[in-house]
């Protein structure tokens, strides 16, 4: 062996210290469990965790889904817009499958009007950059909602644009569009829209779906019905308080439904009222 020189000494004493796990400390070896404990953490505590070791200190990278959850848009807003820079550009060594953007609701007070639709503006960005990683599911909650809080404003189109979304659940979201148009998403099989406002939404159409639940949303008393049209539908379930009957068109493969709905929003405007009772025809319906 040859002998050491004094540089090689100097090189020696600067190098970081072999990489010693605690034998207690099974996690540590077993980083695909790692990963996929912080998948379950907000964003923010899961990036954290690089302090704890160093075995721990890239696994926030790796995990395969990633949860943008806080209190207010406003105290997450920059480190997110960092965190999915850094996601985007490493998705080659790692995917994600899914993600969940889920806040308190909107304030309506007017001091707080700008910060509000500064925060609808930064949740809609985020939506459009987790579909560009390529996500399966989505899942957006604006939930706890009172009579004094707004819903997040989202068109689906160009924001819900995705070849790989097969899964997506909206709760506490308005729709600012008519037609509620899916064929953006070409993958999608499963839609849950829960306490969501659709009272400007016409028409909901896919050419993907197989399974639609609508529930608890309201409409505030729009006149209108909403037309369904999902041919490849297999499972419906609508069960609304304060949405007019909708429209069905053709369900050739429609194989399980259920429909509870409040005939007393349709008695408020009877000229064009319309029901679902067409469906009795399918094996497993249910009014």
């Amino acid at each position: 062996m040859a002998p050491l020189t004094r540089h090689r000494k100097k090189s020696l004493a600067a190098a970081p210290p072999d990489l010693v796990i605690d034998p207690a400390d099974r996690i540590s070896k077993l980083p695909e469990i790692q990963a996929q404990i912080l998948s379950f953490l907000p964003a923010q505590e899961a990036v954290r965790t690089c302090v704890l070791a160093r075995t721990w200190r890239n696994v926030w990278r790796f995990t395969r889904r990633l949860l943008i959850a806080g209190k207010s848009v406003e105290e997450v807003r920059e480190f997110v817009d960092r965190l999915l820079r850094v996601r985007r550009g490493g998705l080659e060594l790692a995917p994600l499958d899914a993600s969940e953007i889920r806040f308190d609701p909107f304030a309506e007070a007017e001091d707080y009007g700008e910060a509000r639709l500064d925060g609808m503006s930064s949740i809609n960005r985020w939506i459009c950059w987790v579909l560009n990683c390529q996500i399966r599911m989505l899942r957006i909650d604006i939930s706890a909602r009172t009579s004094f809080d707004v819903y997040l404003q989202m068109s689906a189109t160009p924001l819900l644009v995705s070849r790989h979304l097969t899964r997506l659940e909206l709760t506490g979201v308005l729709f600012v569009h008519r037609c509620l148009n899916l064929d953006g998403c070409p993958a999608l099989e499963h839609l849950e829209i829960k306490e969501c406002c659709l009272q400007y939404v016409r028409k909901i159409t896919s050419l993907s779906l197989k399974c639609l639940v609508i529930t608890s949303c309201e409409s505030n008393s729009a006149r209108h019905s909403i037309q369904i049209c999902v041919p490849r539908l297999v499972s419906l379930c609508l069960d609304n308080d304060d949405v007019r009957t909708p429209l069905l068109e053709s369900m050739p493969e429609l194989v399980w439904a259920k429909v509870r709905i409040d005939t007393y929003v349709d008695n408020l405007y009877r000229e064009d009222l319309m029901v679902c009772y067409q469906l009795s025809r399918y094996p497993g319906f249910r009014y």
